[in-house]
């Protein structure tokens, strides 16, 4: 597993046992491509069903859009490690922060969901465009000689 940012945490870990929303917020500078990883422990219940949504406030927390949803999760899905592509938007024009949570739906009958860690995980890319113009080879050098 990669090094993770402890600033992006979206859920301390515990258990969940209600719908409802994240107590943990997080902000952000938005306007980029992340992952969202779940990792969850023991699932209780019986016919029950999760709905994980991940949201996101332009606005710095007054109104949340999803901008993802993880799929169902029920009682037989114990020890699950789960991975969903994000876009978090850039603040709305006045706001200098996009505020990220996660919303929880349980539907069926009394259930506790221990998470283990959710994570916001920016997509970075550490390459640096036309970083082969001082080699006489590669791919800037292709680029460039067409």
């Amino acid at each position: 597993m990669s090094a993770r940012d402890l600033n992006l945490k979206l859920v301390e870990d515990g258990s969940i046992t209600a719908t409802g929303n994240s107590a943990t917020t997080k902000d952000t500078e938005g306007g980029f491509l992340a992952w969202v990883t779940l990792l969850l422990g023991a699932i209780s219940g019986t016919s029950i069903t999760w709905d994980i949504y991940v949201q996101a406030s332009p606005d710095g927390g007054s109104t949340y859009y999803m901008i993802g949803k993880f799929q169902q999760i029920d009682e037989s899905d114990d020890e699950l490690f789960l991975r969903i592509p994000v876009y978090v938007p850039r603040p709305e024009s006045g706001q200098t922060v996009t505020t990220c949570r996660l919303k929880y739906t349980l539907a069926g009958g009394a259930s506790t969901m221990v998470v283990t860690d959710v994570f916001l995980e920016p997509m970075v890319s550490l390459a640096v465009p036309a970083g082969d113009d001082d080699r006489e080879t590669g791919a800037a050098i292709q680029l460039s000689a067409t």
